[in-house]
């Protein structure tokens, strides 16, 4: 079966990103340091996860370019991740992105995988 990548826009990965930071990570990021654009949306953010994370407990940062590769590790399969997110990254439309897919997307940025959740 071929697999079918996104390219989401700028834009599109600012939102995923801000949705992110509003409500996905916030389980197990201690604080983050976000730069916004003009119009409000994350367009990086640099992510403390707290020393109760172990060897995770350095900051992080992470973009909206970052986030398109961790979007192509998972359409690849290169990260194990449930399949009804993946339909929704796959979609195209970032409507389809819930905190719970972004929260997913920066967690492959910050960890090549999924370490919480």
């Amino acid at each position: 079966m071929a697999r079918i990548m996104v390219e989401y826009t700028n834009s599109e990965l600012r939102t995923i990103l801000t949705t992110a930071v509003e409500g996905g990570i916030n389980y197990w990021c201690s604080h983050c340091d976000t730069t916004r654009d003009d119009e409000g949306m994350v367009k990086g953010v640099l992510i403390h996860p707290g020393p109760e994370n172990g060897d995770f407990s350095l900051p992080m940062p992470v973009t909206a370019g970052e986030l398109q590769q961790a979007v192509n590790k998972v359409l690849r399969g290169d990260v194990q991740v449930n399949s009804e997110i993946v339909e929704w990254i796959r979609s195209g439309d970032v409507g389809m992105i819930d905190a719970t897919a972004a929260d997913v997307l920066v967690q492959v940025v910050c960890f090549e995988g999924i370490v919480y959740g």
